[in-house]
């Protein structure tokens, strides 16, 4: 009979082993199951928009020193003769979650026929921090302040091209301004400067949500456009 009893016991204790180890198991899948729902939630919590604008880049462009960007930029793109020296985008990147704390932006590009574009940033700032790397655009009555972030940098085509990395904390939106031209060899050009570009512009969220946007612009020779024109 004790020996019965003992089994018993055992038994009982057996089962009562494998319900905590069941309990407890079934309490570690629950709260890995609910740790995966919260970071799920958390990166779709949140949505990123972007606007890409044309500013100045309805004209035909030349080369241009890389060192008169912002000397082009005050006269709207164009040279001291009047014809075009630039292209300029305004970016808007907008409906993102500032706790991500950081924006980053970067570009790949298809080049046509084009050997020599080259490319700068500037960020919106609220005020001027220097005459040399900061420029107030001044369009349809809304003045705003760009600074330089990216030097003059050549455009290597199906690059990662960096944008910059841009701190977002507290913010609501970010302007930008990208622009792009064609840096003067003090040569003739003509033979693979003349042709077309198409960049797509994408900028990431600090866990990895990105948006891209598209630009694109030919680049001819005058006759032609004029040719065109005339049509």
């Amino acid at each position: 009979m004790k020996k019965h009893r003992i089994i018993y016991i055992a038994i009982i204790v057996i089962v009562l082993i494998l319900s905590v180890l069941g309990s407890t198991y079934a309490y570690l899948t629950a709260k890995t199951e609910s740790a995966s729902n919260t970071i799920k939630a958390a990166s779709t919590s949140y949505s990123l928009s972007m606007e890409i604008s044309p500013l100045y880049n309805d004209f035909r462009i030349i080369p241009m020193d890389d060192t008169d960007v912002i000397k082009a930029l005050k006269n709207k793109c164009k040279d001291k003769y009047n014809r075009g020296a630039c292209s300029a985008y305004e970016i808007n990147v907008n409906g993102y979650d500032d706790s991500l704390q950081t924006l980053t932006g970067k570009m790949d590009i298809e080049l046509i026929n084009i050997m020599n574009l080259s490319y700068m940033m500037f960020e919106e700032k609220e005020e001027i921090e220097s005459e040399e790397t900061c420029i107030n655009i001044d369009e349809n009555n809304n003045s705003r302040i760009y600074c330089k972030t990216i030097d003059a940098t050549p455009v290597l085509e199906g690059e990662d091209l960096s944008l910059g990395v841009y701190d977002v904390t507290n913010t609501t939106d970010k302007n930008f301004m990208l622009v792009v031209w064609l840096s003067n060899i003090n040569g003739s050009q003509n033979d693979y400067d003349i042709g077309d570009y198409n960049a797509a512009i994408t900028f990431a969220m600090g866990n990895g949500g990105s948006i891209t946007g598209n630009i694109a612009a030919s680049i001819g020779k005058e006759e032609e456009l004029q040719s065109q024109s005339g049509e």
